[in-house]
This record gives structure tokens, sequence and C-alpha cells, in this order.
């Protein structure tokens, strides 16, 4: 009809749009039927395809490698970073950890053997910090003593020890008053997709957000 210039265009484009429009409802019945029996018959990998999905999961692909920002990666850095974004098996990782422990993905970001762990928390602490001063907060510390809080009720999630610190300080977070002063605390967790224990983090957070809390 349009070679030839007979027929009804509007006719012809409302029927490709009803097919597109057609096409597109199914692909999308396809995805969550995909979705759903993923579920059920693999779960770690659907919970790898769910948390791949979350905002910013992959900023760090399309992150331009400044050396300057650190944001650049060697070969092995990338190998093992696309490893743990898909669930795979890292290559060559030894089956014992040299802490004595069977080695995995999880064992190898979570052990204490080394002092890795600390190492991430102070570059987090640092980088707050320098954050801070960078958008003109005043006094800002790291590590500063809090003050002894004796027998007063607090959580039993909280630190009670005589020589518990904040992780950052600094004055003007919440306003210009010098009275207005803020603390933080670095609280980070290091867990792969197929985590049972980042599973549960995800659930808690995601009730909590539900109530209000």
């Amino acid at each position: 009809a349009i070679v030839s210039g007979k027929g009804n265009i509007s006719a012809i484009e409302s029927k490709c749009a009803e097919l597109r429009s057609d096409t597109a409802h199914k692909e999308v019945i396809r995805k969550k039927e995909l979705a759903a029996s993923l579920v059920t018959e693999q779960p770690t990998l659907a919970r790898t395809f769910e948390l791949n999905t979350e905002i910013g999961a992959s900023s760090w692909l399309s992150a331009k490698p400044y050396k300057w920002l650190g944001f650049e990666l060697s070969k092995q850095e990338f190998t093992d970073g696309i490893a743990l974004r898909y669930g795979f098996t890292i290559a060559d990782l030894p089956s014992l950890c040299q802490c004595g422990k069977p080695n995995s993905a999880n064992h190898a970001l979570s052990c204490a053997l080394g002092g890795y762990s600390i190492l991430r928390h102070n570059e987090v602490r640092d980088c707050l910090a320098e954050i801070a001063q960078d958008a003109g907060l005043k006094g800002v510390e790291i590590e500063r003593t809090l003050l002894p809080v004796g027998d007063f009720p607090l959580p039993v999630s909280a630190n009670h020890a005589t020589d518990a610190r904040m992780d950052v300080f600094c004055i003007g977070l919440w306003g210009n008053s010098r009275n207005l002063t803020s603390t933080c605390e670095s609280f980070i967790l290091v867990h792969p997709p197929t985590s049972q224990r980042r599973s549960n983090l995800f659930t808690e957070s995601r009730k909590r957000r539900k109530s209000g809390r």
C-alpha cells in the first residue's frame, strides 16, 4: 500500500503500533515467568540477578578508569569483580585459607587475618572525613573518644566500652549552629550476592523501610 500509494496509512501505522505493544507485553510476561522459575529452581542465581539490578550496582562498570581516583582496575581485579557480580567461582582461589578455614569468596572478603577488613573500614572512614572537610564542615575529627555512658540504658547493640570512639565527628552537617554536632559510623559489610548473611540483611532492611523505622 505504501509503494502503490493506496490504502489507509493511518490504519497501517495503528496496526504496527498494536503489534509492537503486543510484542512488548509478551516479552514482559516471558521475563516474569523466567524470573519466577529462577526463584524456584535456582534461588542463588535469582538473587544474583536481583542485586545486579539495584540502583548503583553497575556503576563501577561504566565509571571512567581515572587512576588518581582509584578507579583503575588491574586485569585480575576486573576478572574477580565480574566473578563476584555473577556468582562465578573465582579462578585459582586456594581451597584453604591461611587462617586454616575452608576458603571461598565470602570467607576471603570477611577473613580477619591480615587486617584487610580493618583497612577497608579505615579507607571509608578517611574518605568520609575528607568529603566533610571539602564540604566546608568544621571541626572534622576521626576516632574521637566518646563520653563514658556509665549506667545509662542503651540498646544492646550500642558500644558500652569506656574507650569507645566514633569514626567521624564534625560540626555543621545539619545546620550552621555551633551546637549542631554530627557523628558518623562507617558500618561496612562485604558479602557476595550468594551469601545468606547478605540476603538476611537485605530482608531486614526492607522490613524496616516498610515499617517506617
